[in-house]
């Protein structure tokens, strides 16, 4: 059946009103369910207010911290919704945990809709189709928590990119100053993408330079250059050893789960209105039909392992810089997206909604989970888990935790920080998940305080960081766990962990350690 324009229209207006209520359903999910604290958000809550009155000192401002890569302007912007409740006076713990959590999940959203207002400004709504998809599409499976840079960086990089292509060849004032602006954030930080998004933005600058006698978009593109610099000493310096897996794509191996093939399909079906654009309209309503059933089969299935949606960052950034490449070719090529952009809208809309009620659902897979936790870690007070109990002397205060039947709600090492602020009584216990964290109760100025070396969102190889922290503040209470455990380590090693039986992951990077290093995560010396 051919397209109707009138019938597109209507369409349109229902897959955006579909998508407006997924999305927001799925904020509202995730902020009163508190899904925001899974993982390393719980432990930046914490280093945010550390500084403040919540933690019974008198500043009202949060505490902006470094990591070993540079992020500093994401973990500011992260910190945006904290500061705005401190300097209103909210200091209740419940408040102040939902307020963050709703702002991690929003914001990055927000700049989506900031940067369509002003393409629409700009008379160039049409070219939103782009970003549109990116966000849709492409950003959906990397929503599973709340401290991501990879959801704040390609926003960014959106709005870089529109100055790049759209510059005038003359230099006005607002322009200038959003560039400038963006070339810090970047320049603050936000992973290695930064290099391929700048060298991106160069060539599409020198390409409109050569033909439109335009120098204006390559001096625009220039703004990234330093952040591109300084992310690539940063990666040369610790990036290339920190375990992670942002520098591999898994989109493209993943296709035994109806979600990431969901995607595929998605992207090959936007891909194919722009590629055929006689063939595929004409049949647009069949294709749909096929995707609506597509679809069901998604939503009837369980929700992907949460493991590997982190993966899928990478796949948000490269996939997206080929967005913005399409877009710069048809910019330099004189094109224009108009003549797919309605029918590519609606097939992003509907796929984003899909994709957001699965992450909603998934939401309460992950409470059902920390539920199932709460009642299998017993009442001692300290939680090992089995993985990793051999290292330490059995006590009778000690019981284990099979750790693998918990994956989709224990973020191993960020597992005390979560628990820490999910439990709304005072503390009675304690989880340790891996071999490298250092617990204790410490006396120091004649007080209470806990011992910790886990005071950082990167591994303490990386970055050393300890803290003291009080025993009680506004935020919890330490009491119960030190009249069980009293002064002194939480656990006592029996020995310390040889790299080669660390696993796959942290294999490659223990190894590499010196002996230094390796004492400070109690891993064993290398042998002589």
């Amino acid at each position: 059946m051919p397209l109707d324009l009138l019938q597109m229209k209507k369409l349109f207006w229902t897959s955006l009103t579909a998508y407006a209520a997924a999305w927001c359903t799925h904020l509202y999910v995730g902020t009163v369910t508190l899904r925001g604290f899974f993982g390393d958000a719980s432990l930046a809550f914490l280093i945010y207010l550390s500084d403040s009155s919540l933690f019974n000192k008198t500043s009202h401002w949060v505490h902006l911290f470094s990591v070993a890569s540079p992020r500093d302007f994401q973990l500011l912007l992260s910190a945006v919704g904290l500061q705005a409740a401190l300097l209103l006076g909210i200091e209740d713990p419940n408040a102040l945990k939902h307020i963050f959590v709703f702002w991690q999940f929003v914001s990055p959203g927000l700049l989506y809709l900031l940067l369509f207002y002003f393409l629409w400004r700009q008379g160039k709504i049409i070219w939103a189709i782009f970003p549109l998809i990116s966000w849709a599409i492409l950003s959906v499976p990397v929503d599973w928590a709340s401290i991501n840079s990879t959801r704040w960086a390609v926003p960014l990089f959106w709005m870089h990119f529109f100055l790049v292509l759209f510059a005038d060849k003359k230099i006005r004032p607002l322009p200038l100053a959003s560039v400038i602006f963006l070339g810090l954030a970047m320049w603050g930080g936000l992973y290695e993408s930064v290099v391929m998004h700048g060298m991106l933005c160069l060539l599409i600058g020198a390409l409109l330079w050569r033909q439109d006698k335009n120098k204006t978009p390559f001096l625009y593109a220039l703004a990234a250059l330093p952040g591109m610099i300084r992310t690539s000493i940063s990666y040369m310096d610790v990036g290339r050893i920190s375990p992670n897996g942002f520098h591999e794509q898994f989109l493209s191996f993943i296709f035994v789960h109806p979600y990431f093939m969901f995607i595929a399909l998605a992207l090959c079906f936007v891909f194919a209105l722009w590629y055929a654009p006689r063939i595929a309209p004409s049949h647009f309503y069949s294709f749909l039909g096929l995707f609506f059933m597509t679809g069901g089969i998604v939503l009837e299935s369980p929700p992907p392992s949460v493991w590997w949606q982190p993966e899928l960052r990478f796949d948000y950034v490269i996939l997206t810089l080929a967005l913005m490449a399409w877009a710069g070719t048809m910019k330099v090529a004189n094109m224009s997206p108009a003549q797919f952009a309605r029918p590519a809208a609606i097939v992003a809309f509907l796929a984003g909604s899909i994709l957001w009620l699965m992450q909603t659902q998934q939401t309460y897979d992950w409470q059902d989970c920390g539920r199932q936790y709460a009642v299998f870690k017993g009442r001692k007070p300290l939680i090992i888990g089995n993985h990793v109990a051999s290292l330490f002397k059995p006590t009778p205060q000690m019981s284990t935790l099979p750790q693998q039947e918990y994956n989709g709600c224990l973020w191993d090492w960020a597992t005390p920080w979560t628990d820490l602020l999910l439990n709304n009584r005072p503390v009675t216990q304690w989880p340790i998940m891996t071999f490298w964290q250092d617990f204790s109760f410490i006396q120091k100025d004649g007080e209470t305080f806990l011992h910790t070396n886990n005071w950082t969102l990167t591994s303490p190889s990386l970055l050393e960081s300890e803290a003291d922290l009080p025993l009680k503040t506004k935020l919890y209470d330490l009491t119960p766990l030190y009249q069980k455990l009293g002064d002194g380590p939480f656990v006592t090693r029996a020995r310390c962990l040889p790299a080669k039986e660390s696993g796959s992951y942290w294999q490659p990077h223990l190894t590499a350690l010196d002996d230094d290093r390796r004492r400070l995560m109690f891993v064993c010396p290398r042998e002589q």
